[in-house]
């Protein structure tokens, strides 16, 4: 087994000479196409005296793009003003996904951070961590919203009524409860001192 790095750097071998060689060169190329390759070989025995092998055959090899998770993060003052800064930060994050799941998630950030901006540290005011995980092998981004202020877990609250008009709904719950519905998965955990929200969407 032999792992072929962006710089060219490996490490590990699959014996040396000319398949080694191609592996190193078809790796290069996937760097860029992002794209698993299987290739197969025939040594004959002149390539087998020439590489110094003790047999010849047939060879097949697989060679597999680890694509990875991408993380980044943002330390942030969790105010109003900052809102329009992680929404950017969040959506320059998710590559080249459909319109509407890009609304989706500007919506789920805005409604999540706002939140924060409001209510964690009234009447005084603290910082935020905004984390994002881009799973390229699975085409699912999550997102982290962490704070250090009051304790408190917006899952917790019953679903609202939205069955009655508008006008005679009861006030509050309908952020949180449009969040869920459009995210894939939402969960809420506190981690001594800190409330930390993660949202995930799938971007296919």
């Amino acid at each position: 087994m032999m792992a072929v790095f962006g710089d060219g750097d490996s490490a590990g071998t699959i014996g040396g000479g000319a398949v080694e060689f191609e592996a190193q060169k078809q790796a290069a190329l996937m760097f860029n196409s992002k794209q698993s390759h299987i290739a197969s070989y025939t040594l004959a025995k002149s390539d087998v005296a020439d590489l110094g092998m003790i047999c010849g055959g047939d060879v097949t090899m697989l060679a597999l793009c680890y694509k990875g998770i991408s993380e980044s993060e943002l330390f942030i003052e969790a105010t109003l003003e900052n809102t329009d800064t992680v929404i950017e930060f969040v959506c320059e994050r998710l590559g080249d996904c459909p319109q509407k799941i890009r609304h989706q998630i500007e919506i789920a950030v805005e409604e999540i951070f706002t939140n924060i901006a409001r209510y964690a540290y009234h009447p005084s005011s603290g910082s935020a961590t905004v984390r994002v995980f881009a799973d390229d092998a699975d085409d699912i981004v999550t997102i982290e919203f962490e704070d250090s202020g009051v304790a408190y877990d917006p899952l917790s609250k019953d679903d609202p009524d939205v069955s009655p008009a508008a006008g005679k709904r009861t006030a509050g719950g309908l952020g949180v409860f449009m969040v869920k519905n459009i995210m894939d998965s939402v969960e809420y955990r506190r981690e001594g001192n800190k409330n930390v929200l993660r949202i995930q969407k799938r971007l296919n």
